[in-house]
């Protein structure tokens, strides 16, 4: 399991941003004023000021992926569980991999001859930590059992029954699930 980023570099790297922020917008007229005001390193924030890299953007050469891959990959996966569709870490990788082999080479992703591991995607995901990872269930054996092609006839035909009783008008339903209807 990799290890999870640290809240205190997540909040310098948001500070150090503020303050690049705050100086490019005239609210601090010096750096050493940006500084005082959010507590962040002199050095880092010259360092920045000067054309310096963040550590994450400093090691983007190392990852597998570059950050517009990784967008692409976020907006896959995005996509796919909107669309009730969750996707595995398996999957994860194979859709990293394919977007590996669809960028040329020399443009983009310098590391397209590294294998993608099993620790990348937890690596992946502690970088993008709007996306979550959540353990799923399989259906109770009791329930793929009772459902049968008769069982499901029958409650639509119960259902009919009870809408044409009680006079109910479609637009009139607004719930179901498997404990009813609500009207």
């Amino acid at each position: 399991m990799t290890r999870p980023r640290s809240e205190k570099a997540i909040e310098t790297e948001a500070n150090v941003q503020a303050a690049l922020a705050g100086l490019s917008s005239g609210l601090y007229k010096t750096p050493y004023e940006a500084h005082k005001a959010l507590g962040v390193s002199k050095s880092t924030l010259m360092r920045r000021i000067n054309g310096g890299k963040s550590r994450a953007d400093a090691r983007e050469h190392q990852q597998l992926l570059s950050k517009g891959q990784e967008k692409a990959l976020v907006g896959w996966i995005t996509q796919l569980t909107a669309t009730g569709h969750p996707a595995r870490h398996e999957f994860i990788r194979e859709l990293a991999a394919e977007i590996r082999k669809q960028v040329d080479n020399a443009d983009d992703s310098p590391r397209t001859d590294l294998p993608i591991g099993v620790e990348w995607v937890p690596q992946f995901i502690n970088r993008h930590p709007y996306l979550k990872t959540q353990l799923t269930r399989s259906i109770e054996a009791a329930r793929i059992k009772d459902i049968t092609k008769e069982a499901v006839e029958n409650w639509f035909t119960q259902l009919q029954e009870t809408i044409e009783k009680h006079q109910i008008t479609l637009e009139n339903i607004y719930n179901m699930d498997e404990t009813g209807l609500s009207f």
